[in-house]
This record gives structure tokens, sequence and C-alpha cells, in this order.
């Protein structure tokens, strides 16, 4: 909280914060003070407070989920911003917005979104909002830097959970009459993948589940069978 002193404070997800911290939000609020753990007295905080919540003010307050003396404190000019579903229009910016940070960010050759993709982009509901939009671009950048295609497609974006798996070149799963088991050979294929994943993420693991579209965990488990 000290840190926020001249500055701004945000408090994200309001309807998630528990009562009793609540409680100490609203004396920060209307007393500008803080008391750190462990210290004999109060220290004078100057900030700005914004706060944030998924659900309808009247929702949580009919609902007793945030305390109604912290909202009259907090809610001197409250600004309602409707889901990603009801303002389509800004699709389009926010996907570009979200290709650009990760492209800066990981050095990735990836710079556009084909008009099919974004097509599909404007219709989806979004139930996630813009964070699920967000998720959908840097995967799909993921997968186009993978395959060396430097604009995101329809067959890099699962909308949803549903959609193609991405494919992967160079990859040999075995034959059929080898001798090797159906199971043994799709494991080697599982293995193989993860092994270029990883490859062309440089080892780190989080952006290699990224790419291939699962957990952590599963990138760990088929690397430890190498």
């Amino acid at each position: 909280m000290l840190e926020a002193d001249g500055g701004t404070l945000f408090i994200d997800e309001l309807d998630a914060v528990p009562k009793d911290t609540q409680v100490l939000l609203l004396d920060l609020v209307q007393e500008q003070r803080i008391r750190p753990v462990g210290a004999d007295g109060y220290h004078r905080v100057q900030c700005r407070f914004i706060a944030a919540t998924n659900k309808s003010l009247d929702e949580v307050l009919s609902q007793g989920i945030v305390r109604k003396d912290l909202h009259h404190r907090l809610a001197h000019n409250v600004i309602t911003i409707p889901p990603l579903r009801e303002r389509r229009e800004d699709i389009p910016l926010l996907a570009a917005a979200a290709l650009q940070s990760i492209r800066e960010r990981e050095g990735l050759n990836v710079f556009d979104i084909d008009s099919r993709l974004m097509l599909q982009l404007q219709g989806y509901s979004w139930p996630g909002n813009i964070r699920e939009l967000q998720g959908a671009v840097e995967t799909g950048a993921y997968r186009a830097h993978f395959n060396s295609r430097s604009v995101i497609t329809v067959d890099d974006v699962a909308l949803g959970g549903k959609g193609r798996e991405p494919s992967f070149s160079g990859v040999d799963s075995g034959g059929a009459g080898d001798g090797v088991s159906f199971h043994e050979r799709v494991e080697s294929f599982k293995r193989e993948l993860v092994r270029q994943a990883l490859t062309t993420c440089e080892g780190n693991q989080v952006q290699a589940a990224l790419l291939l579209g699962v957990d952590r965990g599963t990138i760990r488990r088929l690397s430890e069978r190498e």
C-alpha cells in the first residue's frame, strides 16, 4: 500500500475481496492511512483509488458481496464497460494490440491476423472477455511462428477450446507393422512434439505449453520420459 503513496491504487475484482479486508480498505480510503504489520502507528497515504468488479454493482451490493459503505466511498465516478461480445467493433484493435505485445515481448516473427480469422474473432461470444482474446491471439502467434508463418490463420486458433490441432512438420510417429504398438507410437509422437516445441522456445516450458495448447505439467511429464 505504501508504494501507492502519491500515485494510484487499483483494486481489481473488488467482489472477490474478503469482508474483513474490505473493512481495512474502507479505513484506508476514508482515513487515508495505513498501519503496516508490526508498526507502532499509522502512516499517511495520499493516492487515487480505482476499483473494478466483474459483476454488476446492483448485484454485488444487493447480495452483500461488497460493503455498501466501501462502495459509497469509492463510487465517485462509475464507468460501466460492456462485455466484449457487445462491442465487437473493438476486437480488431484489441487483437492487433495483443499481437504487437507478444511479438515485441517474445521476438516472434508474426505481424498480422488473417482476414478469415478476424471474422471468426468478431463472431465469437468471448465469455472470457479481453483476457480470452489476448490468450487466443498469443497462442495463435506462437503456433504461426513455430510453423514459420508471419500471419495468424484459422488453423492457429481454437476458439472455445474447439478447432484444428496445430500441425508440425518433420515428426515421425512410426509406421504400421514395425512391431511398435499404437500406444507407443502415440507417446513417441507426443514426445517429439514436445521436443520440437522446447527447441523452438529455447527450453521455456511455459511458452512450449502455450505453443502446443497443453498445460505445463504435460510438457514436464513428457520431457522427463526422454
